[in-house]
């Protein structure tokens, strides 16, 4: 069965996997060398402070707009979502009712982007214990990268399996996703003078990789089995774009596009871009009755607004507050 979450984000979540698990597998590990271990309290305070105001308005605001333009049966639907979304656990949630004959139609739900931001909480959970297990307890990284790899290997297998069988869970789960955390998590664990390849062959695979990205998000349709092994695409090509340009200089190769300074605003601005989108375009549809093309850029340029706003006014100050 396919996923209706096909409409809402499609391949930029497995990028955004990927991202997620070099960054935080690269930040981890560094703690551990510096200070010999890990404390998971200012760990997870620091993913509070980071991740759960500008969630927390959102959801919020979601629910008042829902309340003033859904029907009774989507408001009681999308309530449910919002508590499930509360504790990040929406994926369970959407996985379970996107099968459901006789629920509302899932893709029009306000909050059914934030099965990706559950899954991406119950990463964080596990994801540093495995860390401890091998830097800190057993004290080798040769161990982290067969813990690592070991995990990777099984969650891919799950991934085919699960794609094979046709229900939902092989797209919102967190067994069938961890492998891309773990193929990022396993990227920064390779030392970057050890990163093969001269200036030119690095500034190719950099290329390379953006292309990877940018094809996928073009030629990948609903109609693929996914996630299965053509998540495979996008996840290799972050992988390749990670690897290379962190062994390139910040000016070279596709590190001039991605660093560009109006691709390093909309970084700052993905997270609430990204809570924000799915409501702004639910409820335009919802209010516009021939919602086109334009209608959606709109609503995406709409939330986009409020994604600064956010930012600026919510999320900086309570993240920096010491």
């Amino acid at each position: 069965m396919e996923s209706p979450a096909f409409e809402a984000d499609f391949v930029g979540v497995d990028v955004f996997f990927v991202l997620s698990g070099y960054l935080i597998t690269g930040l981890l590990v560094t703690e551990i060398h510096k200070k010999s271990r890990l404390n998971l309290g200012e760990f997870y305070a620091r993913r509070v402070r980071r991740l759960l105001p500008a969630s927390a308005l959102t959801l919020l605001v979601t629910l008042a707009f829902g309340a003033i333009f859904l029907t009774p049966r989507e408001l009681t639907f999308t309530g449910r979502a919002a508590r499930a979304t509360a504790v990040y656990l929406s994926n369970f949630f959407f996985a379970r009712d996107a099968a459901d004959y006789f629920a509302p139609n899932t893709a029009t739900n306000p909050l059914l982007h934030t099965w990706s931001l559950a899954v991406e909480e119950q990463f964080y959970f596990f994801w540093p214990l495995l860390i401890m297990l091998g830097l800190q307890l057993w004290r080798s990284t040769k161990a982290l990268l067969i813990v690592l790899g070991s995990l990777t290997v099984l969650s891919f297998g799950a991934c085919l399996w699960l794609t094979a069988t046709g229900g939902t869970f092989a797209f919102y789960g967190l067994p069938s996703r961890a492998w891309e955390f773990g193929i990022g998590g396993l990227a920064a664990c390779i030392p970057v003078k050890s990163r093969f390849g001269s200036y030119r062959h690095m500034a190719a695979l950099g290329w390379l990789g953006v292309a990877v990205i940018m094809g996928s998000g073009v030629f990948i349709t609903a109609a693929a089995r996914f996630p299965g092994w053509i998540a495979l695409l996008p996840a290799a090509g972050t992988v390749v774009t990670l690897v290379a340009g962190s062994a390139m200089p910040r000016r070279g190769s596709a590190n001039l596009l991605l660093g560009s300074a109006p691709l390093q605003w909309l970084g700052k601005l993905s997270y609430s871009w990204y809570l924000w989108h799915w409501p702004f375009l639910v409820f335009g549809a919802a209010l516009v009755h021939h919602f086109t093309e334009l209608g959606k850029v709109a609503a995406a340029a709409g939330a986009l607004v409020l994604a600064a706003v956010t930012h600026r006014w919510v999320e900086n100050p309570i993240r920096r507050n010491p």
